[in-house]
């Protein structure tokens, strides 16, 4: 017997070896793989045991193994069958059968591997390459995702959590897998076994809840839900997270929607939003309680404007009121005219008047930027003018509008010119986007 080394794939996902061909027998006979899988040895390519012409070019020395030990049955040892002249056998059949099988199983993998090729490229992720082939089941999970998520790769995270977990212990895996967990966590409850919400979150979502699971989040609505009343007439702002989150900014969180090691949701903020909802839809005041109604339609204000900000109007209705409708109003006014309006119908708190004159603020310096591609004469004497009161972090929810102003600032040093901004402004932070 050879002292070569062997390795088996079998069913495309898992391996036994490396094994020697006496292993490679024993291995058979106990019934561990079958004629449809496949084996390599160093350097040379995979082939599938019931693939004889390949087995006899590529691997000679298995050839006499499988035709004594495998075609013959399990292990078996009785003789072939007499065949009638002109006939064709079964096993012919079966092995004709299995090889269409096995070469349809090649192209989809020739295919899986051309989809990867793609994707790395296209991503930028050459150095993970590596990592594709060191991680079968990041391969096969990056596959299964494709273009987007799916029940197929939600199936395949679920029935693989174990070997999940064990990559996410290791920094080079955790990265590449983050993504893909954080996908299958806020499609369903917003948790991981195994992971903490500090390490589902991430270090850049800071104004954020530290937990958004479906279960924190219904913690969070019970807690307060005899404060909605005066929060939604104006009259008390709450520096807790659920107040916090609907006063979120979606302008802000839209300039930042993209991050590295998310992929669906976005980010950690629309992730949050979208349990949020989840957990008030579920809820048993969803449809009877008025005020349910008005800070779930809020919520879901902020999801819809977050992506490329359909600001200046929304078919979509909702069903808001008091405070929380002041705010989104402000948010989709077409001038500086309609921004004053959406407060005249009511009063405020010092709290909340402090928060509408900064949001008021905001939405005018964004609405000189709208629909322009430079600002001239008093239209960029007038944007200096606004630009002087915008906050640099924002009041109950902390954002930070520091790069915003910067954006504002490399508009009036290019003299008005938009798209000079723009492109200035993308090289400082590539990973923000600033639209008018």
């Amino acid at each position: 017997m050879s002292d070569k080394l062997y390795l088996i794939r079998v069913d495309m996902e898992r391996f036994i070896g490396p094994v020697t061909l006496k292993e490679v027998r024993d291995s058979y006979r106990r019934m561990e793989f079958g004629l449809q899988d496949e084996i390599a040895s160093s350097n040379k390519p995979w082939v599938a045991f019931d693939d004889l012409e390949r087995v006899n070019r590529i691997y000679p020395e298995l050839a006499n193994l499988i035709k004594k030990e495998m075609l013959s049955g399990w292990g078996s040892t009785e003789p072939e069958p007499r065949t009638i002249p002109g006939a064709e056998s079964l096993d012919s059949i079966h092995r004709r059968s299995l090889s269409l099988l096995i070469k349809s199983i090649l192209f989809l993998v020739v295919a899986a591997l051309i989809f990867l090729g793609v994707y790395v490229v296209r991503e930028k992720k050459v150095h993970q390459l590596k990592m594709l082939f060191q991680d079968p089941t990041f391969a096969q999970a990056l596959f299964y995702y494709g273009e987007s998520y799916n029940p197929t790769f939600e199936a395949f995270m679920d029935r693989h959590r174990v070997d999940i977990n064990r990559a996410l212990k290791k920094r080079r895996s955790y990265l590449l897998w983050i993504p893909y967990v954080r996908a299958v966590s806020f499609a369903k409850n917003g948790s991981w076994e195994g992971l903490s919400a500090k390490k589902l979150r991430g270090k850049d979502a800071h104004f954020s809840p530290l937990d958004c699971s479906l279960d924190a989040w219904k913690d969070r609505w019970q807690k307060s839900r005899n404060q909605w009343t005066d929060f939604l007439e104006g009259k008390s702002l709450p520096q807790q997270d659920w107040a916090k989150v609907l006063l979120w900014d979606p302008r802000w969180i839209g300039q930042r929607v993209r991050h590295p090691y998310w992929i669906e949701p976005r980010n950690y903020y629309e992730a949050c939003l979208k349990m949020a909802v989840k957990s008030l839809e579920t809820s048993t005041d969803a449809e009877s309680d008025l005020e349910t109604k008005v800070v779930l339609s809020r919520l879901k204000w902020n999801l819809n404007h977050i992506d490329e900000l359909s600001m200046l109007g929304e078919e979509e209705e909702y069903q808001m009121s008091g405070s929380l409708w002041v705010l989104s109003c402000i948010e989709s006014s077409a001038d500086s005219e309609a921004v004053a309006q959406c407060s005249e119908s009511m009063s405020f708190g010092r709290d909340w008047k402090r928060l509408i004159g900064e949001r008021q603020r905001l939405r005018e310096a964004r609405l000189m930027l709208a629909n322009n591609s430079s600002l001239q004469g008093q239209k960029l004497e007038d944007f200096k003018s606004s630009i002087q009161n915008v906050p640099q972090r924002g009041f109950t929810t902390k954002f930070d509008y520091r790069e915003e102003i910067k954006f504002f600032q490399l508009i009036i040093q290019n003299e008005g010119k938009l798209e000079q901004a723009e492109v200035k402004m993308r090289e400082r932070s590539p990973s923000l986007r600033f639209l008018h």
